[in-house]
């Protein structure tokens, strides 16, 4: 379940969420436990973004291009059917790692194979080098990234 708070955020602001427990009810009548959380907004030049053109083999339904940190959670996707450039904007400064799913059946997620139907599991192809993002930086990589057939 998710909860979205919508309110104005300012840069360079502290803010504090406290939620007590059992404010929400599951369907099984269970309840929260007690909730608390610190963050900081950053003002927007100490943010960066990172820019790349990715190119999907011939034939490809769909590639997702994923950005993971350093022990690869996913954080970002962007599905692409052609040749585009991928843009991941407004992102704290950090080491980002980039990957490719070739997702063959257009599902958005990677699938397995199955033995049965004699197919393969899904591609997972990682961009060569990780990307150290800096305060105010972009990052445009200049040459694309062209995915080799699966």
């Amino acid at each position: 379940m998710q909860y979205r708070l919508v309110m104005p955020i300012v840069n360079d602001t502290n803010y504090h969420i406290e939620i007590p427990d059992s404010v929400f009810f599951g369907i099984r009548g269970r309840t929260n436990d007690t909730y608390k959380a610190d963050f900081h907004r950053l003002k927007d030049d100490e943010y960066g973004n990172i820019y790349i053109t990715v190119v999907p083999p011939i034939g490809m339904k769909q590639v997702v291009v994923q950005l993971t940190n350093e022990n690869g959670k996913v954080l970002k996707q962007q599905a692409i059917t052609k040749r585009q450039e991928v843009m991941f904007e407004h992102l704290p400064p950090a080491k980002y790692k980039l990957q490719a799913l070739l997702d063959a059946d257009g599902n958005g997620k990677w699938s397995t194979g199955n033995f049965h139907r004699r197919t393969l599991p899904e591609t997972l192809i990682e961009y060569n080098d990780a990307l150290d993002l800096r305060a105010g930086w972009d990052i445009d990589l200049d040459d694309p990234w062209v995915l080799p057939k699966p």
